[in-house]
């Protein structure tokens, strides 16, 4: 019943160390998907700040170009026009520009407070001021006065200053976005205005450009729904406008919330406090939220970029830093991890069901080996008791024909005969005597069944007991045979190899301070260090002959049971001992 308990017991404890090992591993799956999940977008939003970085460069160059060839009109038309503002024509300086190739050209006039677009081949921006233009004014008195404009911002060339591209204030209604160039070298009374629209550089961020590297990108990642390029100083704030001299509210392409991609899954309640966030605390900021009916994880990822007039607050300052925003398909990631995680669910499952199925194997085969070797054990004590008790039958059966033969010679008067007869007699009794004295029956039939057993391989067999109380020991019969006749026949293995004269191998018992000592010595020694650290383990064995190797394991697991001890010593010179102590009662 005890060790059907503790079975079950291993078994349990088993199956919990299993299942909870199963979880453990499910959760740090778990968490490792939505990591590798993280460090994907991670790396999404990498490869794309490198595109961008890559493209903004390209774009840059492709500006100064632009800016490059403005400067190049200018000269060009500084040499076909009269260098005095009054003798120029409106009519000239439309068939100048188109000659130049530029959209239109303009010329500024300085005067005492203000700077005005003063003729011009576009009819619109006849008369109107720049003094409002923060800091584009700023820009043309250094250009006026200096020749050289130093505000660190825009394009700055000998005589020559362009800005970015920037919505036209001679016509805000028509949200037209052009790129102008300012040249004045002294040389005239007036500064040269030519512009383009943007309709080239917007092909070149369609087929080359930001957008493109957006629409490949989304195109490649089936979760992504959306990338969008956020300016954190201008987004959720008011919409900076500028009032020109007709009273309308000209917009400010540099200052525009969003920089680039599109923000159609946009979320009230969140995306300022997020954009705000990451920027100010740079890193990156996590949303999962409902948008448009679709359920969406939104990544808030701050990203470094050098300051340039294209991107700039609400003050016309540059900034350096926007927060890119990578929209993901929610339910579309959670199938990807469900699929994973029922993958994963089914590995643990068949690895949980193969490891019960080997548990139960294991203690199967286990309990099957204990109760073949207590069968063993227990046919070896029966027979081993069956031979001392055939012995002592033997001898009360001779007993009267030993009577006979002793009168007949004292009758013959043969008395060395007589002599010689008897220390054969008494010698024979004394063994069986001996051996009767142990005080432990079970003990004394192994020793019996032992003794006939060493006779018949040539092994000197000796004992030693002092007397043993029955009533004391506290210990089965059955378990005392177990223990010392493993100890017995492992000892008689160890001499097998020795010449008859050397096997020599002896028993002692004794009682002391409490415990039942016994100890088994033999001659030699066949013990290497392998064997000594692995000798109690079951199945262990160095023997020839297809022993089990459990014999020593039942005998150390039953003194453990009985809260005794085994030790071991081995020496050529001194032998090899094993001894034994059992606590008794």
């Amino acid at each position: 019943m005890l060790r059907s308990k503790t079975l079950l017991f291993a078994g349990t404890f088993m199956l919990f160390l299993i299942v909870a090992n199963n979880v453990i591993h499910f959760v740090l799956t778990k968490h490792t998907l939505e990591r590798n999940l993280e460090r994907e977008l991670s790396s999404v939003a990498a490869q794309i700040q490198i595109s961008i970085d890559n493209s903004q460069a390209a774009a840059r160059s492709m500006e100064e170009q632009i800016a490059a060839q403005l400067r190049t009109a200018s000269v060009g038309a500084q040499y076909a026009l009269d260098p005095d503002l009054e003798k120029v024509t409106n009519e000239q300086l439309e068939e100048v520009s188109r000659k130049l190739g530029v959209d239109h050209l303009t010329l500024m006039k300085q005067t005492a407070d203000d700077i005005v677009l003063f003729k011009s081949s576009y009819p619109k921006e006849l008369g109107v001021s720049t003094k409002k233009w923060v800091p584009w004014y700023q820009a043309f008195q250094e250009l006026f006065d200096k020749h050289n404009v130093s505000i660190g911002w825009g394009q700055s060339l000998p005589n020559f200053w362009s800005g970015p591209f920037e919505y036209a204030s001679s016509d805000p209604t028509k949200l037209n976005i052009n790129k102008w160039g300012y040249y004045y070298d002294g040389s005239t009374n007036y500064m040269i205005d030519p512009f383009v629209s943007n309709e080239n550089f917007e092909e070149f961020q369609n087929t080359t450009g930001i957008q493109a590297i957006l629409q490949k990108t989304l195109e490649s990642n089936e979760q992504l729904l959306e990338i969008t390029g956020v300016n954190p100083a201008t987004f959720g704030k008011k919409e900076l406008k500028t009032l020109t001299d007709t009273g309308e509210e000209l917009k400010h392409n540099v200052s525009r919330a969003i920089m680039f991609g599109e923000f159609r899954y946009q979320d009230a309640a969140y995306d300022e406090w997020d954009v705000q966030k990451a920027a100010k605390l740079h890193k990156t900021v996590k949303e999962i939220v409902t948008v448009n009916g679709t359920k969406v994880l939104k990544s808030f990822i701050p990203m470094k970029i050098s300051p340039s007039a294209s991107y700039v607050d609400l003050e016309g300052k540059p900034i350096d830093t926007y927060v890119l925003v990578i929209t993901s398909n929610y339910d579309e990631v959670q199938r990807q991890l469900i699929g994973q995680f029922s993958a994963l669910g089914l590995q643990i499952l068949l690895v949980t069901l193969a490891s019960v199925v080997g548990l139960l194997l294991a203690v199967r085969f286990m309990r099957r080996l204990r109760e073949k070797s207590v069968l063993e054990t227990q046919d070896t004590y029966i027979d081993e008791v069956n031979q001392l008790f055939t012995v002592v039958k033997g001898q009360r059966h001779d007993f009267l024909n030993h009577v006979q033969i002793i009168h007949a010679l004292v009758a013959m008067n043969k008395t060395e005969d007589l002599r010689k007869y008897t220390r054969e007699l008494v010698g024979d009794i004394r063994q069986v005597s001996d051996i009767m004295a142990i005080g432990e029956p079970a003990i004394a039939a192994l020793v019996q069944a032992k003794t006939a057993v060493a006779l018949s391989k040539y092994i000197n067999f000796t004992h030693r007991f002092g007397e043993l109380d029955r009533s004391a020991i506290g210990v089965k019969s059955v378990d005392i045979v177990k223990i010392v006749g493993n100890l017995i026949d492992n000892a008689f293995d160890a001499v097998m190899d020795l010449p008859p004269v050397s096997r020599n191998v002896e028993l002692q018992g004794w009682m002391e301070n409490g415990h039942l000592h016994m100890t088994v010595w033999n001659e030699g020694c066949r013990l290497t260090q392998e064997q000594r650290q692995h000798m109690f383990t079951p199945g262990f064995t160095t023997k020839r002959g297809g022993h089990s190797g459990l014999g020593l394991s039942i005998a150390k697991s039953l003194l453990l049971q009985y809260k005794g001890d085994i030790a071991v010593e081995a020496d050529e010179e001194k032998g090899t001992v094993f001894h034994i102590s059992l606590p008794i009662h």
